[in-house]
């Protein structure tokens, strides 16, 4: 091989490695961890406040920046420091952690349409993005004394059993999904017509409460319906409905 080729792979070569070990020297700079971590957390602040407090002008904007910058710069350097970066050290290592982030989801949503469920509505946009921090913090205080997923213990593990598990209501085995939502459906329609959920406020849900449960039951026996059998069932539905809504009708 000629030298100078060899030179220019050479060459090359050290022009491609050099900017890892430039980052590798730079990154290893407990000023850039710190500067890192701190535009990290300057950013959740700004993007919380953002959330909260919408009618701002141009100078309230402003000092709002260089206020939460300040706040960030404190939290970075007392909670976190320059050894690593924030997802890996200091105070909120922990949060970054993959069992937190999806047990902390997953209650923030149940506990958010939950509490609207029953009744705890708040129509502005600063009372909704509060009612959302309020509820992440209730289920990141929880969430923080969890070491597992939130399927792999007590009740939530016998639901993820129910839903995924070897007779579970939202698997293709022996048509179960099939069974689950076509039950479900024709029971809500046969409820509905019996008027079993009565004709109050609830009714119409208590109605599809009721066909659910009814409907995950059979799903999940170890012997369900076959889809001939639901084809039956379907029928003999339908032909009552129909058979009461002409004798309704018809006012004998």
């Amino acid at each position: 091989m000629k030298t100078g080729k060899l030179m220019w792979m050479v060459g090359i070569a050290a022009l491609l490695v050099l900017p890892i070990v430039a980052a590798q020297s730079v990154l290893s700079s407990p000023w850039i961890y710190f500067g890192i971590n701190t535009v990290i957390l300057w950013g959740i602040l700004y993007l919380l406040a953002k959330l909260l407090a919408k009618d701002l002008t141009k100078a309230e904007n402003t000092g709002v920046h260089l206020a939460l910058f300040g706040i960030a710069v404190v939290v970075s350097w007392n909670l976190v420091g320059g050894g690593g970066f924030i997802w890996k050290v200091g105070f909120f290592a922990p949060f970054f952690n993959m069992k937190f982030i999806v047990n902390t989801a997953f209650m923030t949503l149940i506990l958010y349409y939950g509490l609207r469920i029953f009744g705890l509505r708040i129509d502005s946009v600063e009372g909704t993005a509060g009612m959302w921090i309020l509820c992440t913090f209730v289920s990141g205080v929880i969430a923080s004394s969890m070491n597992y997923y939130f399927w792999q213990a007590g009740t939530f593990n016998q639901i993820f059993t129910l839903l995924f598990g070897q007779y579970g209501i939202l698997t293709m085995r022996e048509s179960r999904l099939i069974i689950f939502v076509s039950m479900a459906v024709l029971l809500a329609w046969l409820f509905h017509d019996l008027k079993i959920g009565g004709d109050a406020q609830y009714g119409s849900k208590l109605n599809w409460a009721f066909s659910v449960i009814f409907a995950a039951n059979l799903a999940a026996d170890p012997n369900p319906l076959s889809v001939n059998t639901l084809i039956w069932i379907a029928y003999i539905i339908m032909m009552f409905i129909i058979a009461r809504g002409m004798w309704r009708q018809s006012g004998v």
